[in-house]
């Protein structure tokens, strides 16, 4: 498994990361995206929907280890994200 924690920083630092459902869907459709990254906790139907686009457009789909608000909180955020893209 690829190290998220340290990728996700990374893309962070440069500005580059898309968070939330919708957005991060969006883009991946779009093939502007290299990795899309789900919590733990995210709804099953998401977690389907984000694999069938991942498998489509060939990109690099990982679960996040900890839950929605442990993800929002590594970005920086004072809300919880199920889903980013980067």
């Amino acid at each position: 498994m690829r190290e998220i924690r340290k990728e996700l920083k990374t893309a962070l630092e440069k500005g580059k990361v898309i968070m939330g459902e919708k957005e991060s869907v969006r883009a991946a459709g779009a093939g502007k995206v290299k990795t899309l990254v789900y919590a733990a906790n995210c709804p099953v139907t998401t977690r389907e929907k984000l694999k069938l686009i991942a498998t489509a457009h060939k990109i690099v789909i990982e679960q996040f280890d900890g839950n929605s608000v442990e993800l929002g909180t590594m970005c920086g955020k004072p809300f919880a994200v199920s889903v980013l893209a980067f």
